[in-house]
């Protein structure tokens, strides 16, 4: 069983959102100064998720916040907008589905991305392949191993061989002339947008977390539809030493758009690697083979994301229930008295996780 959206899938709702949105009278402030306000006057609320809660305002006012890395904010205020002229269980309707089929995945996802690409499954057929199914552009060898080596390659000679941040050298590089530090360290092949947010046993949820991603990364339709394409592309990675590319997973640093394929180093978490706050990184092709650099809006998310797990508490709250569920000890995070049908859903998609059987969709 699988939560249902409680007011995204709407039509009413939608169609006043979009009534916002098109309304050429209100600038992209206005709608913000407006949404703020509106959070402003909520009186405090929390979510329950298993043993822990969620504020249901700071969520909202981090996903406001966290739409100025992509551009979304004209869609995220026109949302709490219209939810707060529906009144307060619509501001907590709105949360809901924003914390279920965004934050949730999402950060799943990237728990899941902290193993290296040798120990992801490759993919079989699953539930969530009737959605990608009627999408003509989807590779054939999506997931396959012939993919996970080529994203490998191609990322290496991109990157110099290279990490992206600290300008390591991959210990396994034999070639010719490389000009940079001497260090040797052990690269990682690091996703921007992790394989696995493909992976979910409901092919009425995936459709749903896609929406979301589309509207508040302002993704073209395009894009979203060749995501099976696009995730082993080098245009969704970059080569990183293994525990910077744990602590992306994590969410605990993120790269902010400072010019043209140029970021500075935002950290979130409490780490040595924190002296690297500011480092700028720059992407371009060292292959000189025309290999695709990143993609902007991928990194916008990431760091969009990263944001409101953190200013919401909700990177926490999910760290926690993930390690506990992660250990097996699922009893001590749900308990039999425990039983709304977010906390059961939230307990089996964990237990997923604990699994190795993940499996993520292939076209057919």
């Amino acid at each position: 069983m699988f939560p249902s959206p409680s007011i995204l899938d709407k039509d009413a709702f939608k169609y006043s959102v979009l009534k916002i949105i098109n309304n050429g009278f209100n600038t992209d402030n206005q709608l913000i100064h407006h949404a703020s306000t509106a959070l402003h006057t909520m009186e405090s609320v929390t979510m329950p998720v298993a043993q822990h809660t969620i504020d249901v305002l700071q969520l909202l006012q981090a996903m406001l916040e966290g739409a100025h890395f992509t551009g979304s904010q004209r869609y995220t205020a026109a949302m709490i907008i219209i939810a707060h002229q529906q009144g307060k269980a619509s501001l907590e309707r709105l949360a809901h589905d924003w914390f279920y089929f965004f934050l949730w995945p999402i950060k799943k996802a990237f728990r899941l991305s902290n193993r290296t690409l040798s120990e992801m499954p490759t993919p079989s057929a699953d539930s969530a392949e009737s959605f990608f199914s009627s999408n003509s552009d989807l590779a054939s060898d999506f997931g396959t191993n012939n993919h996970k080596k080529r994203f490998i390659q191609m990322l290496s000679e991109r990157d110099g061989h290279r990490c992206a941040v600290s300008r390591s050298l991959d210990f396994r590089f034999h070639g010719g002339d490389n000009p940079g530090p001497n260090n040797r360290v052990l690269l990682d092949a690091a996703h921007i947008l992790p394989r696995s947010i493909l992976e979910d046993s409901s092919k009425y949820s995936l459709p749903v977390t896609l929406d979301i991603i589309k509207s508040y990364a302002q993704l073209p339709s395009e894009l979203i539809n060749k995501l099976p394409d696009e995730i082993d592309a080098p245009t969704n990675g970059m080569m990183l030493d293994h525990p910077l590319h744990t602590l992306f997973s994590y969410s605990e640093w993120c790269l902010h758009a400072i010019g043209e394929h140029k970021y500075a180093v935002h950290w979130f978490g409490n780490s040595w690697y924190q002296v690297m706050e500011g480092t700028e990184v720059f992407f371009q092709d060292l292959s000189q083979d025309g290999i695709s650099l990143p993609e902007p809006k991928f990194i916008a998310l990431h760091a969009a994301v990263s944001h409101v797990l953190h200013s919401s508490g909700t990177a926490k709250v999910l760290d926690s229930i993930y390690d506990v569920y992660s250990d097996d000890e699922y009893s001590s995070v749900l308990s039999s008295e425990q039983s709304c049908f977010e906390e059961t859903t939230l307990k089996l998609s964990l237990m997923q996780l604990a699994s190795d059987s993940h499996q993520l969709p292939t076209s057919s």
